[in-house]
């Protein structure tokens, strides 16, 4: 009894897990038409393309964090003079929507 429910639960969970998107549906219509050599030749194409991507990602993001690292004293330097002069604005209740405003907080 618990193989068969275990089985039965792997099956459901595997056909919960596949991706039925566009490409899903591309690779399982040129199984079903032309054999099961195109869908597998699909299926690489499409997992290539993915894997370009993300590899455009990752380089992309590793560029951009670089370059952020690298001018992380001026992004400091920016950052605590916009909090010095937004604490300022609070500490002003002479301004009556700022007095509101610190009210609500």
């Amino acid at each position: 009894m618990n193989d068969v429910l275990f089985l039965r639960g792997l099956l459901i969970g595997c056909s919960i897990a596949a991706v039925v998107g566009p490409i899903g549906l591309l690779c399982m219509q040129r199984t079903f038409h032309k054999g099961y050599l195109y869908g597998l030749v699909t299926g690489l194409g499409a997992a290539t393309a993915d894997g370009l991507y993300r590899c455009i990602a990752g380089f992309g993001l590793t560029i951009i964090m670089n370059f952020l690292v690298s001018q992380q004293r001026w992004i400091h330097l920016v950052g605590g003079l916009f909090l010095k002069r937004l604490w300022r604005l609070l500490q002003d209740t002479s301004l009556p929507h700022m007095h509101r405003l610190i009210i609500a907080a």
